[in-house]
């Protein structure tokens, strides 16, 4: 797929590496940081990307295959001006769901986070985050979180810090955690120290599926033989998997995609291109909650970049 354009920089930007459909995108859009590139492999999040974010140019491409020198050529940016870079590299590999790597790990499992922190060196943001799913720090995984952080030690000139977060503390309605990561250039506010913005831990009392579906009674995940819930809980993590299901109206249906978009935060607007609703799962599965992004680049917009 060729980029769909190339623009102006604006004030304060970003770029979101493996931005699939948006969710991270939307999230710092929201933050009032303007998006100047994404990059994705997969065809169908990156037209759910474009048909979401016009304005944006999106290549179809590994962030590994867009070299410094191509990005500032297309946005017009030089080194060390970009203002946030994200990356919610891909996470199959580090999840518990995936139970073959569960106990031992391919060792090339940090690459895609290697190719994330060779972005950084090479164009010198002033700030950046990460997202990727909390299984990266426990059990088996634990060694390669150690080797991120030693990664991110050896670019020399920036501070950084990583942090689990639970979704419905950000105004998700949904039991779901992440490891999220800010990192800070050392000459930007040299006096300002990187923070995650506070839980709303008074707030997630109201996030529970009842106020979100109040038709949906009970739910249950579909995977690790997991048992259903009633309504009270919060909902679920939406993964990518077709297997979620609701009980609505005295019988189980599988989660739709619109309930999806509810409970991962989307807007009701927010446009699912495909007619397939595995591959519109998959991309809101594997997306970034926009309120939980929205909230971190708000932190890092009043702090580092103020």
């Amino acid at each position: 797929m060729k980029p769909n354009k190339v623009l102006k920089r604006p004030q304060l930007t970003f770029i979101d590496l493996c931005c699939g459909g948006g969710g991270a995108s939307l999230g710092i859009s929201q933050a009032g940081l303007d998006g100047v590139l994404g990059i994705d492999f997969a065809q169908k999040a990156v037209e759910c990307h474009i048909a979401n974010f016009p304005q944006t140019l999106v290549l179809e491409k590994r962030m590994e295959q867009v070299s410094a020198e191509e990005i500032f050529r297309l946005t017009g940016l030089e080194k060390g001006q970009l203002d946030l870079l994200h990356c919610s590299w891909p996470c199959q590999l580090y999840s518990q769901a995936n139970a073959k790597f569960c106990k031992k790990p391919p060792e090339d499992i940090n690459r895609n986070f290697n190719h994330f922190v060779d972005k950084i060196k090479d164009l010198q943001p002033r700030s950046f985050t990460g997202e990727n799913v909390d299984g990266v720090v426990t059990g088996a995984k634990k060694p390669y979180y150690n080797e991120m952080i030693k990664k991110l030690n050896e670019l020399g000139n920036y501070d950084f810090k990583f942090k689990l977060v639970t979704a419905p503390y950000y105004g998700v309605y949904q039991d779901r955690r992440r490891l999220f990561l800010i990192g800070k250039r050392r000459d930007v506010n040299p006096g300002v120290e990187i923070q995650f913005p506070e839980p709303n831990i008074e707030g997630a009392r109201l996030l529970r599926l009842k106020h979100a579906i109040p038709e949906a009674k009970f739910f249950r995940p579909g995977q690790f033989k997991a048992k259903a819930k009633s309504s009270n809980h919060y909902m679920c993590t939406i993964t990518a998997s077709n297997q979620t299901e609701l009980f609505i109206d005295g019988k189980w249906e599988l989660l739709s995609v619109d309930h999806a978009k509810l409970l991962m935060g989307f807007p009701a607007d927010f446009r699912m291109v495909s007619k397939s609703r595995s591959v519109n799962m998959r991309i809101l599965g594997n997306a970034v909650c926009p309120p939980v992004m929205r909230k971190i680049a708000e932190t890092i917009k009043q702090t580092i970049l103020k």
